[in-house]
């Protein structure tokens, strides 16, 4: 494998850098790759692989779609600073850990608020837009807290 990323691999990282591109599989279909920003074949993300530029979360199921993120040394082949503005797999938190990481220092500032029901818990937002709602399970107060990594008194309880 070569130490320069060819033309093609060069394009590749760039969609990847650009986010949501996903190797995904359908029972009766091959792998495939999935972006909205461009073609990508699931030959050249195995090479990129291989060169250590990019990874795949193999934590989550083909169905399901398993993300294709750039790493710091496939960032490094790409024209610009490009590293202030992306962040590069195994370089941080998931985007779901930092939108929960967010969402916690959100409810603890008072900008949004939890409340819990009888059977639903929302999380709600300046003017009371929801932002989330999680229906169907039966929390306690104390509960609830631990599993959304809050204080006990950063929920209301209006059951």
């Amino acid at each position: 494998m070569s130490a320069q990323p060819t033309d093609l691999q060069m394009r590749a990282l760039a969609i990847i850098a650009g986010g949501n591109v996903r190797q995904v599989a359908a029972a009766v279909y091959p792998v495939h790759i999935a972006s909205p920003d461009g073609r990508i074949s699931p030959p050249t993300i195995n090479d990129l692989v291989r060169a250590g530029w990019v990874r795949v979360d193999a934590s989550r199921s083909l169905y399901e779609g398993q993300p294709v993120e750039i790493t710091q040394s496939g960032l490094a082949h790409l024209p610009g600073d490009r590293t202030a503005n992306t962040l590069a797999a195994g370089d941080g938190p998931t985007g779901e850990e930092a939108l929960a990481a967010a969402l916690r220092a959100a409810i603890r500032l008072g900008v949004a608020s939890v409340t819990l029901y009888d059977d639903e818990v929302e999380i709600t937002g300046p003017d009371d837009t929801v932002l989330a709602s999680i229906k169907g399970r039966r929390f306690r107060p104390g509960e609830l807290a631990e599993f959304l990594g809050l204080d006990p008194d950063d929920i209301d309880d209006a059951r």
